[in-house]
């Protein structure tokens, strides 16, 4: 799955933030590169992906949110262009090898490439009418998902920062328990905490309110039992709300650089000041370098 090895290098510096092993990171890095390596292959002459045929290009699963993503996602081969998801993925992973460069001290290869690409895919795909991107090159259509990934990953130009967190305020949770991470994790980049909350309480059909009311004691695989044919009761990519109850709501974000290995950052919404609350322990980031 083309999605899945493209997150491999953001992965690696999450592990990062988390412990503070530069030495680990330093080691996997080839690991890492070598994924945007593997890529190359289907570059076309702008830098961006174009027919990656040789991996089921997923966006989202199962497919019936994908938001009407408008691009074939045939399997085992996706269809001839080049559409949006796959390439803001690209354009993510080669940031974070640029960021990882830097945290390694590397020589920096990766960082003129990501500002080159980043001007390619706004490009491609950004209609500066609807400020929004658009699923493909040849596609009017701007799904949610055309539109999480360049919002997290730094690519949206800053006059459509604000036009994109709405947008995806409106859609709501229109796309996969997978999806939902970076959904809510764009929107925290966007300041929109307030939304954050209310996204993740929301007792709709498609939230995690939903599979408590199913009796849920894990994460489902999709946001209810009947929602897909085979729905796993135990599915850990259906698990954001973890990470981002803890980092985005209560602000303990992961920081390699702080003593204690996090920053304190809180945006608990106004009507928790006086019930919420959060134990975490103290830490000691062993792998800090003096």
């Amino acid at each position: 799955i083309a999605d899945y090895s493209l997150l491999y290098p953001y992965q690696l510096l999450l592990y990062y933030h988390f412990t503070g092993d530069r030495g680990f990171l330093k080691m996997l890095y080839p690991a890492a590169e070598g994924v945007e390596k593997y890529f190359e292959q289907f570059r076309n002459d702008l830098g961006l992906l174009e027919q990656v045929n040789t991996k089921w290009n997923l966006v989202d699963w199962p497919e019936n949110l994908r938001d009407s993503y408008d691009f074939p996602l045939t399997r085992p081969a996706a269809g001839e262009g080049c559409h949006n998801v796959i390439n803001a993925l690209y354009a993510g992973a080669v940031k974070t090898l640029a960021e990882i460069e830097a945290v390694t001290g590397r020589k920096p290869q990766y960082r003129c490439r990501w500002q080159k690409l980043k001007a390619a895919f706004i490009h491609a795909f950004y209609d500066r009418e609807k400020q929004l991107f658009t699923d493909s090159t040849v596609s009017r259509h701007c799904a949610l998902h055309s539109n999480i990934y360049p919002l997290y990953f730094g690519l949206c130009p800053q006059e459509a920062r604000e036009r994109t967190a709405d947008f995806l305020e409106e859609k709501g949770l229109c796309c996969g328990v997978l999806t939902a991470y970076f959904y809510l994790k764009a929107l925290a980049a966007a300041g929109r905490y307030a939304a954050v909350y209310r996204i993740l309480v929301n007792e709709s059909e498609h939230g995690w309110m939903n599979m408590i009311r199913e009796g849920a004691t894990s994460c489902f695989e999709a946001w209810g039992k009947d929602q897909k044919w085979n729905t796993s009761l135990c599915h850990p990519w259906a698990s954001g709300p973890i990470s981002v109850i803890i980092e985005e709501i209560a602000g303990f974000i992961p920081d390699p650089s702080q003593k204690c290995g996090y920053r304190y950052e809180p945006h608990v919404p106004e009507e928790l000041k006086d019930t919420f609350h959060i134990k975490v322990p103290k830490v000691f980031n062993a792998f800090r370098e003096p």
